[in-house]
């Protein structure tokens, strides 16, 4: 169904109770159709959270993203194929963040 080419356990950084799951898709389309379909996809007791993999500098800058956009009211911030993005709300105009330096014009 989405290809999946390996699969690594490694133990939670913050809780050695749990432990997190890397899956290795075949293809850059199959590990995009997973990530379209995770809210579609029922769990069963656990909870299961699925996120993009970002370089160390996205996973940073989304970070940081999170924490202004959160203070400036934006309701929508989140990564696609490694881009990150902002909203204000469901009607609002779509912002990249590139750089640091975007997060002055949010």
């Amino acid at each position: 169904m989405f290809d999946i080419e390996n699969v690594y356990h490694k133990p939670s950084k913050h809780n050695p109770d749990k432990t997190l799951i890397t899956l290795e898709f075949s293809s850059r389309r199959k590990r995009n159709e997973f990530i379209k379909k995770r809210g579609k996809i029922e769990y069963q007791s656990h909870r299961i959270y699925i996120n993009e993999g970002l370089t160390a500098f996205n996973k940073k800058l989304f970070w940081e993203s999170r924490r202004k956009g959160k203070k400036l009211g934006y309701r929508f911030i989140w990564t696609s194929h490694g881009r990150i993005f902002c909203k204000k709300d469901e009607q609002g105009k779509k912002i990249q963040v590139k750089c640091f330096e975007d997060l002055i014009f949010l």
